[in-house]
């Protein structure tokens, strides 16, 4: 397959991407974030709280990446407890970073998938690809965003419909009442790249183990799929060679609403220990599947919530080879590529 081919969507692929039958508009995206934000204020009393939000336009068949770069309106301090978000069903994904840009480019502009979670440019605090979706951090736990903190949304839409549509992702961002936290959370972005299976065939990526830093404490994850998705299987393992025990399984699972699983007590992990990860596949279609951001690729990934802190990192994985970014050399690599 491709490059070229990866950026081409026929509109007659209705199901390759979205959340419901289209009855939710980008309008009502946003007005849920602002709603819902506005009751839990009322019922917490003094958390603090801001927000931002992204609106694509796009034509029948439209599909890309977008981002904006927005200045929060927090004055001081905010450390985050809580995230919640909601996206229109032209939004296949919206990833939210806290960005290191000092300029407000509040247009929607074509941006490079991705790219932010293998450079370290900016630090991903949510993936969503879900109607409404939302991150509650453990007790005393939070992210710690800066005065007037920037960030980076990052949408993938497509418009599958044969009218004119707005994409639209809205997030907003809740402060941990009552004091200093505990501790501060960070994400894991992991994937594996080995995906090739032909037209009219099932095939599978991994399972693949990515290492995870001895004292991280997962308190949520959840898999990623494009359509041709049939299931993700995560495993926690104790080594390299250690086939793992199941803590990502679901019979049902659907790629365009993948579960997220919780965890309390959270998934500890000791010396050597890691992630091993599994997506299985049948294609549909008429060309060859490999991996890629578009709606006719498919992906194999899994984000992590954790605590406390190591730093935010990114790591694939291609048959035995595993690069954990972005202190890899090969980072700027795997940037290219997508």
């Amino acid at each position: 397959m491709t490059r070229a081919h990866r950026w081409i969507v026929a509109v007659a692929l209705a199901a390759a991407c979205g959340h419901d039958d289209g009855a939710r508009s980008g309008a009502e995206a946003e007005a849920e974030a602002e709603s819902e934000s506005e009751s839990d204020s009322e019922v917490v009393g003094v958390a603090a709280s801001a927000g931002a939000s992204i609106r694509l336009p796009l034509d029948p068949g439209d599909e890309d990446t977008w981002c904006v770069e927005v200045r929060l309106d927090n004055d001081q301090p905010l450390d985050v407890h809580r995230i919640a978000a909601t996206l229109s069903p032209q939004s296949h994904h919206m990833i939210v970073y806290r960005s290191r840009a000092t300029v407000e480019v509040t247009a929607p502009f074509h941006c490079t998938p991705f790219v932010g979670a293998f450079t370290g440019e900016s630090v991903p605090v949510l993936i969503t690809q879900v109607a409404r979706d939302e991150v509650v951090l453990p007790d005393r736990v939070a992210y710690a965003f800066e005065p007037h903190q920037m960030v980076r949304l990052e949408m993938h839409a497509i418009n599958t419909t044969a009218e004119a549509a707005d994409a639209v992702g809205a997030v907003t961002f809740e402060g941990l009442v009552g004091g200093v936290p505990d501790a501060y959370a960070d994400l894991l972005f992991y994937g594996a790249l080995d995906i090739d299976v032909p037209p009219g065939e099932t095939g599978s990526a991994g399972p693949a183990f990515l290492p995870v830093d001895a004292g991280t404490r997962v308190f949520a994850l959840t898999g990623h799929t494009h359509r041709f998705g049939t299931n993700v299987s995560i495993r926690k393992a104790e080594s390299i060679l250690d086939e793992g025990a199941e803590v990502y399984a679901h019979d049902d699972w659907d790629w365009e609403e993948p579960p997220s699983d919780t965890f309390d007590p959270p998934l500890e992990f000791a010396e050597g220990g890691g992630f091993r990860i599994r997506c299985d596949y049948e294609n549909t279609g008429t060309e060859s599947v490999g991996v890629g951001e578009s709606a006719n690729d498919e992906m194999c990934f899994l984000w992590a919530y954790y605590w406390p802190s190591m730093g935010y990192q990114a790591c694939v994985a291609y048959d035995s080879l595993s690069i954990c970014c972005p202190d890899d050399p090969l980072c700027d690599v795997i940037a290219d590529f997508f």
